[in-house]
């Protein structure tokens, strides 16, 4: 058995705790959030995710929470690592890293977790520690929101190391609850690799984007031209959207760009899907232009569908430029717990136009009839082209989609 101090209990974090706990080890879950602490030492999770409580009940027993890290053999360090004004903060590594350092001894294990720059661990981690005989290793997970517990299990991982032995003590660590297969690299090559993975999905994303964009100025509907392009044996477009959010894709790019200066290619990238919230609400404005000082109901503030993380989410961008537009804007989300939102029933109440900026699935049942009661003026903008349009059309509803053409 062996003592594990997991620092930080965030989406990653805590999952992580959590199976190191039901894999028999004993776990310490550190947080500065003392009211998240309490919450999870009476048995309250933090955030909505399939398998979670499962997982909790089978891991109570090994793991305890609390403000500060203890005495272990392995500390995993997994906090965020935001980008502020695209500029990288490490504020909250340092911190962890600090904190390690006051009770790491010699041969114990410390892993970073949290996705940084290539190069990060060397300048800012390790640094910090001062030079202590320790073993390291950076391993960021492969995971998405409603999926995590699975992926965290089956996903392949890439475990940079110094040394054999860092690199060993690390494997063994993980191998006891990931089934995936373990790769070796530099400490260096590994944070690089999970940059760049979430950077290609970004221009991958910037690119159906663009296309949204070109197909509605040139009249094409960009969603049946996509499906036609996909029947070539090697091309695979993603769909386009609102914007890009959540903690990883929308900002990992960051983390490479600034270090740099030639990424401008990824920087192409991350300015192209930041355009999308104000290219939708330039649709938005030509269905309510005939409106004085139009209501528009914001549907869905999680970054994907069918979760409650809303990091980063294009929803909050939309709806900022809905009000800085001179328009009242109500959010709403069946998932999202945020204190401006409202019920469903009291965002369409009276509104001009239903903006479904997220696939939710309970959006998808919806009786549009009795949305229609509900609302001023009949105008749906569906950012995803996941609403039945001509059950909606039907309804006598105006429905626009990115990209539509029309």
């Amino acid at each position: 058995m062996t003592k594990v101090c997991v620092l930080g209990l965030g989406y990653i974090g805590l999952p992580t705790a959590l199976f190191l706990a039901k894999a028999g080890n004993e776990v310490i879950g550190v947080d500065l959030d003392v009211k998240k602490v309490e919450k999870l030492s009476k048995g309250i999770l933090p955030f909505e995710e399939p398998g979670l409580p499962e997982l909790f009940e089978a891991a109570k027993k090994k793991i305890r929470f609390t403000t500060s890290p203890d005495d272990a053999d392995a500390f995993i360090m997994a906090v965020p690592t935001p980008v502020v004004g695209h500029e990288p903060d490490y504020s909250f590594v340092e911190t962890a890293a600090k904190s390690v350092a006051k009770k790491v001894r010699e041969g114990n294990l410390v892993i970073l977790e949290s996705t940084v720059g290539p190069g990060a661990s060397e300048k800012i981690v390790l640094p910090i520690l001062n030079g202590k005989k320790i073993l390291y290793a950076f391993c960021s997970e492969r995971a998405i929101p409603g999926n995590t517990l699975n992926e965290m299990v089956n996903n392949v991982r890439v475990i940079g190391a110094p040394d054999e032995n860092s690199f060993n003590s690390a494997s063994k660590l993980y191998a006891g609850f990931v089934k995936g297969e373990l790769l070796k690299a530099t400490v260096k090559e590994a944070e690089m690799a999970k940059v760049i993975e979430n950077a290609s999905r970004d221009s991958q994303i910037a690119f159906a984007n663009e296309l949204a964009r070109v197909c509605e100025e040139l009249g094409l509907n960009v969603w049946n031209v996509i499906k036609l392009a996909n029947r070539h044996p090697r091309v695979n477009i993603l769909e386009p959207g609102p914007g890009v959010g959540g903690h990883c894709i929308a900002v990992d790019p960051w983390y490479l760009i600034e270090e740099v200066k030639d990424a401008s290619f990824m920087k192409a990238a991350r300015e192209s899907n930041e355009k999308m919230p104000s290219f939708s609400l330039a649709l938005v404005k030509k269905m309510v232009c005939d409106v004085s000082k139009p209501t528009i109901a914001v549907l869905g503030l999680a970054y994907k569908a069918d979760i409650d993380d809303d990091r980063e989410s294009p929803s909050y961008v939309f709806a900022e430029e809905c009000s800085k537009a001179g328009y009242n804007v109500r959010l709403h989300d069946p998932h999202v717990k945020n204190r401006k939102a409202v019920s469903l029933e009291e965002a369409l109440n009276g509104a001009d136009c239903a903006c479904f900026l997220v696939a939710h699935e309970e959006f998808k049942k919806i009786d549009p009839a009795k949305i229609g009661e509900l609302m001023k003026n009949k105008n749906v903008f569906d950012a995803k082209n996941f609403l039945d349009a001509t059950k909606w059309r039907s309804a006598g509803f105006k429905l626009k989609t990115i990209g539509d053409g029309q």
